[in-house]
C-alpha cells in the first residue's frame, strides 16, 4: 500500500476515510494528522478530484467523506482492510470494551500500522498489547495515556453505543 499510494499524507488520509464513516473537514485533521493546512488541503483536492472523497460545505465549513459511490468503493475498501487486519482486530474486540480505535501510520515500519485502542482508565486492559498479521501491534491505552503519546493517533472507529 506505501508503495501504491506514495505520499504519507495522502496515505493516513485514505485509511482515515475507509476506515470511518464519519465526515470531517480540513482543521480537524489537520490537527488529528499533525501536517500543516497545505499538505492536507491538496491532498485532499488529489483524492476529490479521484473521486475517492466526496464533500459537502455547512455554513463556511467544508466537509468530506469517503464516496461511496465511487466504482471501486467497495474493492477500495476490502484492500485497505485486508492490509490493515481490520476484521482480525474486531473480532479480537469483541469481548472487551472499548472507547475509540486509533492508527499510527509508519511508512518506515515493515507493519502498515500500529492500533492504539482508547480503553476506560479501570480497564483490566490498558497497557497490554498483542499482536495480528505480520507483526502489526496493537496496544491498550487509557485516556491520559494517550495524551503523552507523540505520534500521530488518526481515529478511525468508536465503539457503538450500546443498546439496552
Amino acid at each position: 500500500m506505501h508503495q501504491l499510494v506514495t505520499s504519507k499524507t495522502r496515505l493516513r488520509l485514505v485509511m482515515k476515510f475507509y476506515l470511518t464513516e464519519e465526515e470531517t473537514y480540513l482543521r480537524e485533521l489537520v490537527r488529528e494528522c499533525k501536517e500543516s493546512t497545505n499538505a492536507i488541503r491538496l491532498e485532499l483536492r488529489r483524492l476529490y478530484d479521484m473521486n475517492l472523497i466526496t464533500d459537502r460545505w455547512v455554513k463556511n465549513r467544508r466537509y468530506y467523506k469517503v464516496n461511496k459511490d465511487y466504482y471501486l468503493h467497495g474493492q477500495m475498501e476490502s484492500l485497505i482492510k485486508q492490509y490493515l487486519y481490520w476484521d482480525e482486530l474486531h473480532e479480537q474486540l469483541k469481548r472487551i470494551h472499548w472507547k475509540t480505535i486509533y492508527i499510527t501510520p509508519d511508512p518506515k515500519r515493515s507493519s502498515p500500522v500500529e492500533y492504539v485502542i482508547e480503553v476506560e482508565e479501570n480497564s483490566p486492559h490498558w497497557g497490554k498489547q498483542f499482536y495480528l498479521g505480520e507483526g502489526t501491534t496493537v496496544t491498550f491505552a487509557t485516556t491520559s495515556m494517550l495524551n503523552h503519546i507523540e505520534q500521530v493517533l488518526i481515529s478511525v472507529g468508536r465503539e457503538k453505543e450500546k443498546v439496552s
